[in-house]
């Protein structure tokens, strides 16, 4: 099987939950549930990444016929994208796969795609 073309959407760096996104506070306490950390410049930052993605992801959709879409993206991204997606892009996503692949080179991703469309068809 070759590797599939892949096509990088977004490119930033993530910043940590920390100092540099604003909030060095301690995180909140809430009786039995222990210690909350909530920034929401961070999150605001990511779903902004995110919908900055989606957009150009929508514009290859519709550009080409036929194209599928394979999302992967850190669970964290993937909690609220799908939220994001138009009904067209949503109708050409096969899969959703929340795996933070920042350091993947394409060689090694469409590696870890083969490998999973091996999988699947096995099981």
């Amino acid at each position: 099987m070759g590797c599939p073309r892949l096509h990088l959407l977004e490119d930033e760096k993530w910043q940590p939950l920390s100092r540099p996104s604003g909030d060095d506070r301690p995180g909140r306490v809430f009786e039995s549930v222990g210690v909350v950390r909530h920034n929401d410049r961070h999150e605001a930052s990511n779903k902004a990444s995110a919908a900055r993605a989606i957009d150009r992801l929508c514009c290859r959709v519709d550009a080409e016929a036929g194209a599928r879409a394979i999302v992967i993206t850190p669970p964290t991204m993937l909690g609220f994208m799908p939220a994001l997606y138009t009904k067209r892009l949503a109708d050409h996503v096969l899969r959703e796969i929340d795996k933070d692949f920042a350091q993947l080179s394409p060689s090694e991703i469409g590696t870890f795609l083969d490998r999973y469309r091996e999988q699947r068809r096995q099981g």
